[in-house]
């Protein structure tokens, strides 16, 4: 019966660890008074900056006679998304500015969100000085329908993908009336509004990739050289089952006597950590060269579809075979029982992309990885 249990154990850590190299992610960025940055440019002061308001507008109105164009720029820190994720959903909400002193929304006011592609300063920026801005990828604001209107999940995920992918010409958002002709607003409250509630709100959802760990070994005389063949990982650390550690990515390492050690190597990068262990037999013979029991071999590599899994030393044991590529995705898996002390068994992959791919073989008494190329 236990070992039953142990096999059902072991098919579970396969499938669960197989499919978790993306998680998806969903951050809420809704900064204050302290970290958001916003304001006005307004063509009634040209030269005045209004980076301190509690209100962000889009409006063509006039103020005691005179006509006067106003939009708003603001942006939001993005440095909290790790690099190289996959941006699947970008959000933002507005909300209606109840305080501000203004009529509200009103007239034909449907917008434009732009992306700002130059740099600019809260307490700097003007109308003379605006910075540029870019109409790929804009996001258009339907005419407001009430005079109070919020506006909840406005898509802007092409616009927060151009602003990931190009970060150095990319510094937030311009909101712009479309036709700039009196009488036309949109109010609605900035990062510096009291009631932190209605301030601007981005909810950006992601996948990112997490590290997947596995690695490989060879002899160096009387020595381990351990090698490191983990995918997206940015830091290694090494636990040689000995006391011993070490975060070099390909560390060398001797064992102080004869014996198994289980080696364990934990990579990690902004998304996430993994760990793989294996079971290190490490022997020397009388003539101090090191003997190293592995159990299965995987030829030929590079392969160019068909490869044999050689099996040692693993007779009546069941063994349980799982391929997966390097997104971590099971293209193949299977098990069997092996009748012999070398066994060879053969599997066709010749339909997979080429690529890098890890094979793994569990059974009762070890878990051991091995990264083939299929060209």
């Amino acid at each position: 019966m236990k070992n039953i249990y142990l096999k059902q154990f072991f098919i579970f850590i396969i499938i669960f660890t197989f499919n978790k190299s993306f998680s998806q992610t969903t951050i809420i960025l809704q900064p204050g008074t302290d970290d958001g940055k916003d304001a006005m440019v307004r063509t009634l002061y040209p030269n005045t900056p209004h980076g301190d308001k509690e209100t962000i507008m889009a409006a063509a109105w006039t103020y005691s006679g005179e006509f006067g164009i106003t939009r708003s720029l603001f942006d939001f820190d993005l440095s909290v998304i790790p690099d190289s994720v996959e941006i699947l959903d970008a959000r933002l909400n507005l909300y209606y500015n109840p305080t501000c002193g203004h009529e509200g929304h009103y007239g034909e006011n449907e917008s434009y969100l732009q992306r700002i592609t130059s740099s600019w300063e809260e307490y700097s920026v003007n109308w003379n000085n605006q910075p540029s801005v870019t109409y790929n990828n804009q996001v258009r604001i339907q005419t407001s329908t009430i005079s109070t209107q919020d506006y909840p999940d406005i898509n802007v995920t092409a616009l927060i993908i151009d602003i990931i992918n190009d970060p150095e010409n990319s510094f937030g958002f311009m909101l712009k009336l479309q036709d700039e002709s009196k009488y036309r607003s949109l109010i609605f409250a900035s990062s510096d509004h009291p009631v932190s509630e209605i301030r601007p709100k981005l909810a950006i959802t992601y996948d990112c990739a997490e590290p997947i760990s596995a690695f490989s070994y060879s002899l160096e005389n009387n020595y381990v050289q351990f090698i490191d063949e983990s995918i997206l990982s940015e830091s290694w650390y090494w636990d040689f089952g000995d006391g011993y550690f070490s975060n070099l990515q390909n560390p060398i390492h001797s064992y102080s006597e004869n014996g198994n050690y289980f080696a364990c190597l934990t990579v990690e990068n902004d998304c996430s950590t993994d760990i793989f262990c294996d079971t290190i037999k490490y022997y020397l013979g009388s003539d101090n060269f090191l003997i190293l029991d592995n159990k299965f071999n995987v030829f030929p590599n590079p392969s160019k579809g068909k490869i044999y899994i050689e099996l040692k030393n693993l007779i009546n044991q069941q063994v349980y075979i799982c391929i997966f590529n390097s997104h971590g995705i099971i293209v193949h898996k299977q098990s069997n029982i092996i009748n012999t002390n070398e066994e060879k068994l053969l599997i066709n992959l010749s339909k997979m992309p080429k690529g890098i791919y890890f094979v793994k073989v569990v059974s009762d008494s070890f878990t051991e990885t091995r990264k083939i190329l299929l060209n």
